[in-house]
């Protein structure tokens, strides 16, 4: 047989005989599809996942805390709109966004509503877990996994633009998500249900302008999704983020939805239960749990440690995860807590908070101003200055106008 012949039937499956007529129904090779997932897989970050293992023991919200703004989220994504929608998730460091983030996931996960996830750390040991450039190509490998309908529509395109990656972000969005979901939903049978897209700490993203990108993009997707998506992105409120959700015009729609998470009114509860459960625990599981009172710590006391929290988890978590420790007296661990005793040498109880901040301040621009507002309020902070209670009436130092008055800024 000449080689041309021999060529037609080269991975042909299913052929047919039918009188002189011969019908040859093409595949691609199993090794064409594993070089697009090759392709794929060198541009993911698994470790970004809600289940990695990287990612092992991660933060996640205490049973019976942040029980409403955790329904009301769930009520979001499990909601009768069938247009894609976004949530946008913002609250300062240490406010709980990660652990919402993961929790939130998790929920979708078990009942089968999680699309895809990637967790953003600029402190994690991998760097591929603040790169950017690798958010969709993780969030299209794990589609792959959930809608195996567009498998090998997806690999048909990395196949045929084996460069697609270095294209922009817009486009790999475009052609390896967006267009696979512009059917009608008739045509996705046993699909349709709202499915999550979590994205945590877009603000982790070390570079500002692919947070806005991101961001961008996805805001300018979802109007032509024939599928609804949820999309939840937490993030701090940074200055550049937020003037894009509230000014930008793609943000000015029905189907973005904001939660502050500073304003959430049940956290000062949530974090006295929080505390009051994990005294609880420390009572029953550390080595010398059994010599501390039942009354341990009074509730004079884990008042205290709730108005030094200032609504942030990050503060209770590291104070009991300090207290916890199996080499020392709880009790005296917390009295170091309280400034009742120093703590040893070498010993950081505020270790984990002060990587934080050291974090934050590092990305500060203008130091000069920050530290001339950080002594302003550490002084009105100080109830022995002379005229405290009048000149803290006259200005609320947590409004920035205030602040830019007493400094002689411009505003904004």
């Amino acid at each position: 047989m000449p080689d041309q012949a021999i060529a037609m039937f080269e991975h042909a499956n299913g052929n047919m005989v039918q009188g002189n007529v011969f019908n040859i129904q093409q595949r691609k090779s199993s090794e064409t599809d594993r070089h697009s997932m090759n392709l794929l897989e060198e541009r993911c970050c698994i470790g970004a996942q809600v289940d990695s293992n990287e990612r092992f023991d991660p933060p996640r919200c205490d049973l019976d805390t942040r029980v409403k703004i955790t329904q009301d989220i769930m009520d979001w994504i499990k909601g009768d709109d069938e247009e894609a929608s976004i949530m946008v998730l913002h609250g300062s460091a240490g406010a709980g966004k990660s652990a919402l983030e993961q929790t939130i996931a998790q929920l979708c996960q078990q009942e089968g509503r999680l699309a895809s996830s990637f967790f953003l750390s600029r402190t994690a040991a991998n760097p591929q877990r603040s790169n950017g450039d690798v958010v969709i190509p993780t969030l299209v490998y794990q589609h792959l996994q959930v809608f195996p309908w567009i498998k090998n529509p997806v690999l048909d395109e990395i196949e045929a633009y084996p460069k697609i990656f270095d294209l922009s972000r817009e486009v790999q969005f475009d052609r390896l998500f967006v267009k696979h979901f512009q059917g009608p939903r008739q045509q996705l049978s046993g699909y349709t249900q709202p499915r999550l897209i979590a994205i945590d700490g877009l603000d982790e993203c070390n570079d500002r302008n692919v947070q806005l990108d991101l961001l961008r993009i996805i805001a300018a997707a979802v109007p032509h999704l024939q599928h609804p998506f949820r999309f939840f992105i937490a993030c701090r409120p940074e200055t550049h983020i937020m003037q894009v959700i509230h000014r930008d015009p793609l943000f000015q729609n029905a189907f973005i939805h904001r939660i502050d998470l500073n304003e959430d009114t049940q956290v000062d509860n949530d974090i006295r239960h929080f505390l009051t459960k994990k005294f609880r625990k420390i009572r029953e599981s550390h080595p010398i749990g059994g010599f501390l009172s039942s009354s341990w710590p009074s509730a004079d006391v884990i008042d205290t440690l709730v108005a030094n929290s200032s609504g942030q988890f990050v503060y209770v978590d590291t104070v009991i995860r300090f207290i916890a420790w199996n080499n020392a007296r709880p009790d005296d661990q917390l009295n170091i807590i309280l400034s009742l005793t120093l703590p040893r040498q070498n010993e950081k109880p505020f270790y984990t908070l002060d990587s934080l901040y050291s974090h934050i301040f590092s990305c500060v621009q203008d130091r000069d101003t920050v530290q001339r507002i950080l002594g302003i309020i550490w002084l009105a902070s100080r109830h022995e200055v002379y005229g405290y209670e009048r000149w803290s009436d006259e200005y609320h130092l947590s409004d920035p106008t205030n602040l830019e008055r007493i400094l002689n800024r411009r505003p904004g």
